[in-house]
């Protein structure tokens, strides 16, 4: 199968920035404009504005943090054979892989999410992910599909956290840390900023959002949730601050085919094999990392509607905002009044 490639949809970026700078920072703040870097990785553009009173610090502190991405990408690629993760697979159903400190953590984060959301969220789904091709707009064979749902499920992931290794207990199975790996390096990157003096920053990558601080006038970082439908013109579902928060948007818009008026998007259903039913987008917002914002983003559009907001109200860490399939919008007690511009239709 092609290696995933980068949608329209993601050119947009799945989170529209309301960012509203200032030239001319206050005094005793920041002096200086911010620096921005935008490159293509992990299959999506990834963006970083920091603010520094030192140009060149700043500079070097981005660079930093760019090089990490690119360090964390070789590492848990679903499509190198070079990567870990291909190690694992390659191997799936023999002997466990050591792997190195990252790849272990992300793993390890991973079963927490999926033990939490009962298997909403699976990184064994690469067992099913690499029957759909989104590019040519082939969807999976059904024989082919049965037989490697099988072969999805979390609790079959072993681990040896002395040896700090990881196996695959069935033959055949395999490991995607796509769904959760873009939140990790959004972390990981922002800590090299923070170790390079770096105060105040946003990190963007595809549909996931990290910050560091407050903006240059002091005022909190907003961001706009995407309409799902109107990707492309800068619609807004809502608007909010994200203050020492992280954001994570799942959508059936971000990598998806129409086949007799049906839509076959990417985010599939690891107890089914297919696209999950019922939102157009689950976005997830809270003081965890971004990584967990990543993963949890997924699990609450595969749980659907009801589920979906059950599981985000009973968790006192998270926020929800929910586009539902009829273009209804629902969000969670926790927001009320934190929402800008929301409106009660995404089409409105």
């Amino acid at each position: 199968m092609k290696r995933k490639t980068i949608t329209q949809s993601a050119v947009m970026i799945a989170i529209v920035l309301l960012i509203g700078l200032a030239l001319f920072a206050k005094k005793g703040v920041y002096e200086s404009v911010p620096y921005e870097k935008t490159e293509v990785l992990m299959d999506t553009f990834v963006t970083i504005k920091a603010f520094g009173s030192d140009k060149e610090m700043v500079e070097e502190g981005v660079g930093a943090a760019f090089a990490e991405i690119k360090r964390l990408d070789e590492l848990m690629s679903f499509y190198s054979k070079e990567s870990e993760v291909a190690a694992i697979n390659e191997v799936s159903g023999q002997r466990f892989v050591r792997v190195s400190f990252d790849t272990f953590e992300l793993i390890s984060l991973s079963l927490d999410v999926s033990r939490k959301s009962l298997g909403a969220f699976d990184p064994t789904v690469g067992s099913i992910e690499h029957l759909w091709d989104f590019v040519e707009k082939r969807r999976a064979d059904p024989s082919e599909l049965a037989a490697a749902v099988a072969l999805v499920g979390y609790e079959g992931i072993e681990l040896d956290e002395d040896k700090r290794a990881v196996r695959l207990k069935a033959e055949g199975a395999k490991i995607d840390l796509g769904g959760v790996a873009k939140g990790y390096a959004l972390d990981r990157a922002a800590d090299i900023l923070r170790d390079n003096g770096i105060e105040s920053a946003l990190l963007t990558m595809g549909s996931t959002t990290k910050v560091i601080g407050v903006k240059a006038d002091g005022k909190p970082w907003k961001v706009g949730i995407q309409n799902p439908r109107f990707a492309g013109d800068g619609s807004l579902v809502g608007v909010l601050s994200l203050d020492g928060l992280a954001l994570s948007t799942s959508g059936d818009y971000q990598r998806y085919f129409e086949e007799d008026g049906i839509r076959l998007h990417h985010i599939l259903d690891p107890k089914t094999g297919m696209p999950a039913e019922g939102l157009m987008s689950a976005s997830v917002i809270g003081e965890i990392t971004a990584a967990e914002a990543d993963a949890l983003s997924t699990a609450v559009f595969v749980m659907g509607n009801e589920k979906g907001l059950e599981f985000l109200e009973s968790d006192d860490q998270i926020e929800g905002i929910l586009v539902l399939s009829d273009g209804s919008v629902k969000i969670t007690s926790g927001l009320e009044g934190r929402v800008q511009e929301l409106k009660d239709n995404a089409w409105d």
